[in-house]
């Protein structure tokens, strides 16, 4: 896990674009890749306080004999008006996505982000991704 934050002299140094590893930070794929660039260039244009790269939360499993686990999403970006928002990049919601989510909310005061990239609406939710392709 990763913490950056804006400094006065700028951000990390950019590095090739169709690396994998961005500042000793390696990367599943070229989307991770593509939206860590994203909040790098939000943070040094002020849109965002901060942001981490694999942050990780305990959660509270459901059932009587089940243990705590860690919930490590991609990336958890502290906006301006400081609230939270944590971001999964995947092409689809998971089976406990709901129950994540709702965790997260109550215990953490987190919204939880399903995001992917689409070439027509660029960065979205898959939510309403899902919701306008149905229109």
């Amino acid at each position: 896990m990763q913490k950056c934050e804006r400094s006065r002299g700028g951000l990390l140094v950019v590095e090739n674009k169709n690396s994998l590893i961005r500042n000793d930070l390696k990367f599943k794929n070229q989307i991770e890749v593509k939206y860590y660039d994203q909040l790098k260039w939000l943070l040094q244009n002020r849109s965002i306080k901060s942001f981490e790269v694999r942050p990780s939360f305990q959660l509270w499993a459901e059932g009587e004999y089940e243990f705590p686990f860690q919930y490590t999403p991609d990336f958890k970006v502290v906006n301006l008006d400081s609230s939270v928002d944590v971001i999964d990049l995947k092409n689809m919601e998971w089976e406990d996505f709901v129950k994540i989510k709702r965790e997260l909310k109550e215990r953490f005061s987190c919204n939880l982000s399903c995001i992917t990239y689409d070439e027509k609406y660029k960065w979205i939710d898959r939510e309403k991704l899902s919701k306008w392709r149905d229109l």
